[in-house]
């Protein structure tokens, strides 16, 4: 998959997290320290998202980076 399709995926799942807990765009983008602009464009796939950023998207919304990128890790227990 490219990189456009990873950030719709990251993107609607952004969205997704940031509805269920009820709060606008504005609100959230607010407490991110972003404007609602840019977190549109990021729920969109249109922009991409920091690290920075990412980290104060999974802390505002109670979920890990990794959750919220939708990457998995592969462990091997010995």
């Amino acid at each position: 998959m490219g990189n456009s399709g990873n950030l719709r995926e990251i993107g609607a799942r952004i969205q997704r997290l940031r509805e269920e807990r009820g709060s606008t765009q504005s609100a959230f983008a607010r407490k991110i320290g972003t404007t609602q602009s840019a977190l549109s464009r990021i729920e969109a796939g249109e922009q991409n998202v920091s690290a920075n950023l990412l980290e104060k998207i999974g802390a505002a919304l109670g979920r890990s980076v990794i959750a919220i990128s939708g990457e998995t890790i592969n462990l091997e227990i010995r």
